[in-house]
């Protein structure tokens, strides 16, 4: 309703900037809102101020060029070893969550199968998720005999927990298998990364039978408790954003994510931390500060696709530590950063620590509130604890990936020169 939408501030900002005279419809309103859902459809007309209007068609945003491979400039593959060309995959398990992408998952499913299956590959097991969580357990307990693909429809969190499945599974079991990310869900990053956007590219891909290993980060809390991921682990700003984030689902489809990291980057909190990074040659360094923000990746990007870790390659066996320091900081500074972050531009910010590692330990000092259980942001899921220890698992996983990236590309100069 117009009071439910008034009440929260950025939808109030987006009512006021209507056109006069607007009717406001679910197609209006789903179109001022970006798919926002509305409760009520009855048509009812909203009175402006005369002078507000919408921009000429020709002043609004163009449309993006979709880049070559994969819809990105970055090269995420370096090592030519793992390439396999050419496999006809002949038993697929798929895992799906029928509610991702606004519960587009089943419809995915429902013309996916039966293009493998005309294709030559037998579908054995479709396995539904039911609960958060539930693909773990599916990926690491069915019995995968015979089977040589496994596909995940879903988004970045399905991922995320398939994997972690399938790193509990036997190593014997887990070199047999191939994993395809089927995108179907609202981020998608990691799908991104490797090269493809849509299911049907996805499916291409199968079919074309590239494939590469990827490495995996797993982390071990002080307990020995494993988690893993294959996208990114945020510590300071980035869980306090899913936090508030969570607190702020008033505001629909992703604008909660973007109102809650402009309040806390305005708080500009720093927390206490020791970061230990180990190097491949055995080297160690220590880094005592405090931290707005800590991500480590194993992919480029990040939410909405950022590229905050332009160096970073999925098989180089490190992992990309990006960390910006309290040390003063302005808005204006954040604000410049942030505008150089989505170019993948920000490398050479005298706050900004960016290093690659094998091996990291993220240390809270006493007096820091940002300790215990769901303190880290596991791609994209509040999970895990600190202090924790992230190491690299190096080629780690099969992954299905288009054709596009079969070959090695040179290492790019560091976007830190």
């Amino acid at each position: 309703s117009f009071e439910e939408l008034s009440a929260c501030p950025p939808c109030c900002r987006r009512l006021r900037a209507a056109p006069p005279g607007l009717p406001v419809t679910r197609a209006v309103v789903r179109g001022l809102f970006r798919s926002l859902p509305v409760v009520s459809s009855t048509a009812s007309t909203l009175h402006r101020p005369p002078d507000v209007r919408l921009p000429p068609p020709d002043a609004r945003r163009a449309p993006t060029r979709r880049l070559a491979m994969g819809g990105h400039k970055y090269n995420v593959f370096v090592d030519p070893d793992s390439v396999r060309t050419g496999v006809k995959y002949s038993k697929a398990a798929i895992v799906v969550n029928p509610n991702s992408g606004n519960r587009m998952g089943l419809k995915t499913l429902s013309w996916l199968r039966p293009d493998l299956e005309k294709a030559g590959v037998s579908i054995e097991k479709v396995l539904e998720t039911e609960y958060a969580g539930h693909a773990v357990e599916l990926a690491a307990e069915t019995d995968f005999t015979g089977i040589d693909l496994v596909l995940c429809i879903g988004g970045d969190g399905t991922a995320h927990e398939t994997i972690n499945g399938l790193m509990k599974r036997d190593a014997e079991s887990l070199a047999n298998l191939t994993l395809c990310l089927v995108p179907n869900g609202t981020g998608n990053t990691v799908a991104f990364d490797m090269g493809y956007e849509k299911p049907k590219e996805a499916l291409k891909a199968i079919l074309n039978g590239t494939s590469r290993e990827i490495d995996v980060l797993e982390l071990v809390d002080d307990e020995g408790n494993k988690t893993y991921s294959i996208n990114i682990v945020g510590y300071g700003l980035p869980t306090a954003v899913m936090g508030l984030a969570n607190k702020l689902r008033c505001c629909g489809c992703g604008a909660q994510y973007d109102n809650a990291g402009y309040v806390e980057l305005l708080k500009r909190k720093g927390y206490d931390t020791e970061i230990v990074c180990k190097y491949p040659d055995g080297s160690e360094k220590v880094f005592d500060e405090k931290f707005m923000m800590v991500m480590i990746h194993n992919t480029v990007h990040m939410g909405k696709r950022m590229p905050f870790a332009p160096d970073a390659q999925l098989d180089d066996g490190l992992m990309d530590l990006v960390a910006l320091t309290r040390r003063q900081w302005t808005r204006v500074a954040v604000a410049g950063m942030l505008t150089k972050a989505k170019k993948g531009t920000h490398g050479s910010h005298e706050n900004l620590i960016y290093e690659k590692c094998s091996e990291l330990t993220i240390r809270p000092k006493e007096g820091n509130k940002m300790v215990g259980a769901n303190t880290l942001n596991v791609d994209g899921e509040l999970t895990s604890v600190t202090p924790i220890n992230i190491k690299v698992v190096p080629k780690a996983l099969r992954v299905v990936v288009p054709e596009s990236r079969a070959k090695s590309v040179a290492l790019r100069p560091s976007s830190k020169t």
